[in-house]
């Protein structure tokens, strides 16, 4: 809203202005005097009034933001709303309408005093502001709201399904269709073929010479035995002759035959004797005692007769009431600020309790009386010989000058609301096991002394040590010392034998014989019924009928036909070729954005935003 005015000697007061109107004021007349001048109702007698309603049709209220700028060929600075301003200079102006039925009131009177003339100015409210809700909201009790609805995002939980115009989800499922073989035949499904795989033993077959027998082809050769004789003279198929042989050496029962003899060595344990100590097989054992070295495993200290570790970790902070901030837990309360209206006095008035203004004047007798009404007045002689002076005081009514927010008492200002922080001690917890110490956790843990021999062997707490040295040996009469045992060596010629219907001379054994001489064939001939012979062997041949495989002694083939197809499973559909289809369909999911939340009666998402109501 724009309003241009001349600074001159009447005002004329505007109708209502829209935001968008631009109107004269005329001029405005006043006297050549640099302070407010107010009529009998205490009212200022040069302002700059108007109303307006805001873009949304709501009346002026509140603080608005003004720019006026007094026009370079004024000839004198003017004072507005309590603000000196220079010719050709701009000043914002904070213009407050606290009854919207009668808009705003800005006293406007000249800068300095005893000069006639004009000063054209321009005031510029480039928007109205008024208590209402914004544009698109709708009053809802104490507060602007506004339903906004948007297109629901339709989605499928399962990603292999495909999502379709009507809120379902499609998924298609493929397989064959049923076929089926004559009994006896498998189906191949890569080939959709029936196939029977059909198996005859294999016909045998020799080669010629050769008799077949089982598995194998057989053919025997036969020639005459032959003799010989390992000793004495071959006489048809007898052998004659005088044996000799060695006889057989022995030596008697627990004799050996060693170095051409026999030998008995009679062996004993040595006797043992110890000078001092105890004997202990073959050593005399001398035992000493010393104390075991006591010590605590790493990370222990020694205490007494046992060892002890204390284990600090830092205590598990957390808050009963609040949020931990810091060391401290931290709770934040908030309510509504209290809205103060702010008064003042801009014509030069004092501020009195109750938001009234005093003023004091005062005046020779020569001097007018004050302009306005309201004025209380007396005469007092100040000094005997002096004029007397004209005092004059009244009351009226403060303006309001803007607005503020306060609080209670230990609460603090945040916008348009109070927040009042309260701490309290933070808390700790341990883990099983431990004890909490302020704000740590402590863990005692309590073992016995370890015990150890740098010598010897550990019993409780001593170390045995023992001394070892080898034991005084002999023996018995006749024996030797060798080594750790007593030795002692008999010796003894041979006896001879021979084995029965042999005859023994000397240290040899003599037998005349006649012993049926050896029979043998030729190489690969063996003897058999008195006779050699020779079997040769050969693996059998097989044959198959034609169309038919050998496998070692099997023929076998596979008998094959197309498949009949018997159609699709229930609930499937005929798709492609011998392919079936079972389409699976599920109900979609809604999704809405945050904050909007799905509407299941119009299908839609909803969301009800709300603002409180202010100046806007």
């Amino acid at each position: 809203m724009r309003l241009m005015s001349g600074l001159a000697a009447l005002l004329y007061l505007l109708p209502s202005l829209a935001s968008d109107v631009t109107m004269e004021l005329g001029e405005l007349h006043a006297l050549a005097v640099n302070k407010p001048l107010f009529d009998g109702n205490s009212k200022p007698l040069s302002v700059i009034r108007g109303t307006g309603t805001t873009e949304l049709g709501f009346p002026m209220e509140g603080p608005q933001n003004a720019v006026l700028t007094l026009d370079p060929t004024a000839d004198f600075p003017i004072i507005v709303a309590g603000v000196e301003i220079q010719p050709g200079e701009t000043v914002s102006l904070k213009v407050t309408v606290a009854d919207p039925k009668r808009g705003f009131e800005v006293p406007v009177y000249p800068g300095v005093e005893g000069v006639l003339g004009s000063a054209p100015f321009v005031m510029t409210i480039d928007r109205v502001y008024g208590r209402g809700c914004p544009d698109s909201y709708e009053f809802s009790e104490e507060s602007c709201t506004q339903f906004r609805t948007m297109v629901v995002d339709w989605y499928c939980q399962d990603a292999s399904y495909q999502l379709k115009s009507n809120q379902e989800c499609h998924k298609p499922q493929y397989e064959s269709m049923i076929k089926s073989c004559p009994s006896g035949f498998s189906l191949e499904y890569s080939s959709n073929t029936c196939s029977k795989f059909k198996q005859v033993v294999a016909n045998k077959t020799c080669a010629a010479g050769f008799d077949l027998n089982s598995s194998s082809c057989i053919k025997l050769l036969t020639a005459s035995l032959q003799f010989t004789c390992s000793s004495g003279l071959l006489h048809g198929e007898q052998c004659i002759g005088t044996t000799v042989t060695p006889a057989t050496a022995y030596c008697a029962n627990g004799y050996a035959q060693r170095n051409g003899r026999c030998e008995l060595m009679l062996i004993e344990e040595p006797i043992y004797s110890c000078s001092g100590g105890t004997l202990s097989g073959g050593r005399c054992i001398t035992q000493l005692t010393e104390p075991a070295t006591s010590s605590c495993p790493v990370g222990f200290y020694s205490s007494g007769s046992s060892c002890n570790k204390q284990t600090t970790i830092a205590a598990t902070a957390f808050c009963e009431v609040g949020t931990l901030s810091g060391a401290s837990c931290v709770s934040i309360a908030s309510k509504p600020a209290k809205l103060n209206f702010e008064y003042g006095c801009p014509d030069g008035g004092s501020l009195k309790p109750g938001n009234v203004c005093y003023q004091l004047y005062s005046s020779h007798k020569s001097m007018a009386l004050p302009e306005g009404s309201g004025w209380d007045c007396t005469n007092e002689d100040v000094m005997p010989g002096e004029p007397a002076t004209l005092i004059c005081e009244r009351t009226y009514s403060a303006s309001m000058m803007g607005t503020s927010y306060s609080c209670e008492t230990g609460w603090s200002v945040i916008g348009s609301n109070c927040q009042k922080s309260t701490s309290t001690a933070v808390a700790y917890s341990c883990t099983s096991g431990y004890t909490l110490s302020g704000s740590n956790c402590l863990r005692n843990t309590t073992t016995g002394l370890v015990y150890s021999c740098a010598n010897g062997t550990l019993s409780g707490n001593v170390c045995l040590v023992s001394n070892s040295s080898d034991a005084e040996m002999s023996c018995a009469s006749g024996f030797s010392i060798n080594e750790t045992s007593c030795t002692k060596l008999l010796l003894k010629p041979y006896d001879y034998q021979c084995s029965s219907g042999w005859d023994l001379s000397g240290s040899s054994c003599s037998q005349a014989t006649s012993s049926a001489a050896t029979p043998f064939c030729e190489p690969d001939y063996s003897i058999s019924a008195g006779k050699c012979i020779k079997t040769l062997v050969t693996s059998v041949d097989y044959e198959c009928e034609p169309g038919w495989v050998l496998s070692g002694s099997k023929c076998s083939t596979t008998l094959k036909q197309a498949a009949i197809q018997e159609g699709c499973p229930i609930g499937s559909q005929p798709h492609q070729g011998d392919q079936c289809i079972n389409m699976l369909i599920v109900s979609a999911l809604p999704r809405c954005e945050s904050p909007y939340l799905f509407d299941s009666v119009n299908l839609r998402c909803e969301y009800t935003d709300i603002k409180p109501i202010g100046f806007y």
